[in-house]
């Protein structure tokens, strides 16, 4: 007030301005000065990279991010100091996001530890089985009980005494019920957990070189780190039944198409690291405009055929409408003997 009445309004201005800026970065700056350092070699990196962001960096130094019980723990940790900070989760690995659960690490433990790992698994096939996919004609509800008892609630499933799959399931849970921002990049393979990584965050980036798969279908395992979850909300009934039985690679394009990708960002045409640096500069409630300056749509040339009008038709009839896999069986098996007709009368 005395500024103001010496004449001297615009320096007044100036300092309240100026008390406002510095009051609205300490307090973004507050929102993560909890953030802990983390154990060296854990896998995961972590820093403020901006006022109000935290980069998460899965590195693993060349396993393609294979996620161990270290790596879930760092990123507990992570959550545990975010606050309302936005979190952008990157890969410093050059072909992976991350390539899942780390099999490698189970085939070196005893022949007890493998077995008690595959009782597990099939306890946990047991619990949720396939027809939880098939006989769904919306997508699956979150208040569904099968999906809270086997999915959300890992301390109260069968599997919930293995540490490993509780602290997974938690950490997914924690990363989806977010309220702050959560930005994933797949510049790479995300594929079993690190596509349930991936999938947990609320914006989901892609390059050229994104892939998502569920590879433990192709043994016989239910797709695990929530992928029941993400394939039923974001996919058509048909399409969300289709892989998970399948467990069919997604690249970019098709991740976009199916909607399991918010949005394409080129690297090759040098949007990443821009990218990274206006999503840091961003305050929380901003990243929308850093995300769609960035953004563009999927190219053409990365379709791989599964969304043309033809496989898309074909994946509805054989997969659509059905509430248990007998149906789809059947209809697999009268699609094989039109197709040996049709070879045959060629």
């Amino acid at each position: 007030h005395e500024a103001v009445q010496s004449g001297a309004p615009l320096a007044y201005m100036s300092r309240v301005v100026a008390a406002m800026r510095d009051f609205f970065f300490c307090a973004l700056a507050a929102s993560v000065a909890a953030l802990a350092p983390l154990p060296a070699a854990c896998g995961v990196n972590a820093w403020q990279a901006g006022p109000a962001a935290i980069r998460v960096e899965l590195d693993r130094g060349g396993k393609l991010n294979a996620l161990t019980r270290p790596m879930w723990e760092a990123l507990g940790a992570v959550l545990d100091g975010a606050g309302d900070a936005t979190l952008l989760v990157t890969s410093a690995d050059a072909k992976a996001f991350s390539a899942g659960a780390d099999v490698r690490a189970l085939a070196d433990r005893p022949a007890a530890e493998k077995r008690s790992f595959l009782q597990l698994e099939y306890e946990t096939l047991e619990r949720n089985p396939w027809h939880l996919v098939l006989a769904l004609p919306t997508p699956f509800k979150r208040t569904t009980p099968a999906f809270r008892r086997c999915q959300i609630q890992p301390k109260r499933c069968s599997y919930g005494r293995d540490r490993v799959r509780a602290r997974r399931y938690e950490t997914l849970e924690r990363l989806r019920e977010r309220q702050a921002p959560t930005v994933a990049v797949a510049d790479g393979l995300a594929y079993g957990a690190g596509a349930g990584v991936f999938m947990a965050c609320a914006e989901r980036v892609v390059t050229e070189k994104g892939a998502l798969a569920m590879p433990e279908c192709r043994i016989g395992l239910v797709p695990d780190a929530g992928a029941l979850h993400f394939l039923t909300a974001h996919c058509e009934p048909a399409v969300a039944r289709y892989l998970a039985l399948t467990g069919l690679p997604l690249n970019a394009r098709d991740m976009v198409d199916a909607g399991l990708a918010t949005r394409y960002v080129p690297r090759k045409e040098g949007q990443l690291e821009p990218l990274y640096a206006e999503l840091a500069a961003a305050p929380s409630s901003s990243i929308d405009a850093a995300l769609d300056r960035r953004g563009a749509p999927a190219p053409g040339r990365l379709a791989s055929g599964l969304f043309s009008d033809a496989t898309l038709a074909s994946v509805r009839a054989v997969f659509g409408d059905t509430g248990h896999t007998a149906g789809v069986a059947a209809r697999l098996e009268d699609a094989r003997t039109e197709a040996r007709r049709v070879v045959g009368s060629c």
